[in-house]
């Protein structure tokens, strides 16, 4: 680990490295930092009423179906007015943390059995050959 980590985002990594000291930070409202995973729920509170951007990080993104955040609700009312309107959301998650993330959602809600279905995908995408 040449730089103390593990690159886990390519391309935000070779960013920050190519970039290092040559940046320009701006307000908050032009990058309002919005992780909608389950257990950032508690301490994400509305959206700011002078932000012009909302910058969606973490595992769970607003344009997967399976996002049940409350935030989600910005990007899918301008998607509705947007030239994409039409564009399906992603249908179920596809990488192993997304897939837990689906897990807590359905076992949030009582749901142990579609749970436990998502639980065992996240357990062999994680460690399938």
């Amino acid at each position: 680990m040449k730089y103390g980590y593990e690159f886990r985002c390519f391309d935000q990594d070779a960013l920050n490295i190519v970039l290092k000291d040559k940046v320009k930070y701006i307000e908050p409202k032009y990058n309002f930092l919005a992780n909608i995973s389950l257990k950032h729920n508690k301490n994400l509170q509305n959206v700011p009423k002078d932000t012009i951007f909302i910058h969606y990080h973490g595992f769970n993104k607003p344009w997967h179906e399976w996002c049940f955040h409350h935030l989600a609700r910005y990007f899918r009312n301008y998607k509705e007015i947007s030239p994409w309107k039409n564009e399906p959301l992603d249908k179920y998650p596809t990488k192993y943390r997304q897939m837990r993330l689906y897990a807590k959602f359905y076992i949030k809600n009582g749901n142990f059995i579609k749970a436990m279905y998502w639980i065992i995908r996240s357990i062999l995408k994680k460690y399938k050959k």
